[in-house]
């Protein structure tokens, strides 16, 4: 099971980055927010209020405290974003306008038996 978390963690990063031009594009004054994951499978951490979604990954990183943590996610202040775990101890992650639709979609993604990760909007955190 770790091992196949490894290998997934590289293919979610990546299919996060496809979210790159829209940031890129962003309004210079939102603030960015992401989410990490250990792929112990357990440790997770957020991060908001940063001028880059480069920086809020860096930060969520740093916060998760497990060896090996990589963002899963990362979103505009305008949007909220939250996390999954599936059954079989794989996180998935989404964001959506609001908290209950990025925790909808999150859900899933990860599929039958998910629950609830970590999620938060610009002033919610949860």
């Amino acid at each position: 099971m770790r091992t196949l978390t490894a290998l997934l963690m590289p293919v979610v990063a990546a299919a996060s980055l496809l979210l790159a031009p829209a940031a890129a594009n962003a309004d210079p004054s939102t603030t960015w927010a992401a989410i990490s994951v250990g792929n112990n499978g357990y440790a997770s951490a957020i991060a908001t209020g940063h001028p880059t979604w480069q920086s809020a990954a860096k930060a969520a990183n740093a916060e998760c405290g497990y060896r090996d943590c990589g963002w899963s996610s990362y979103w505009p202040s305008t949007k909220c974003g939250a996390s999954a775990r599936s059954a079989r101890g794989i996180w998935y992650s989404a964001w959506g306008d609001s908290l209950g639709e990025a925790r909808q979609i999150a859900r899933q993604r990860a599929g039958s038996g998910a629950t609830d990760g970590l999620a938060g909007c610009a002033d919610i955190i949860r």
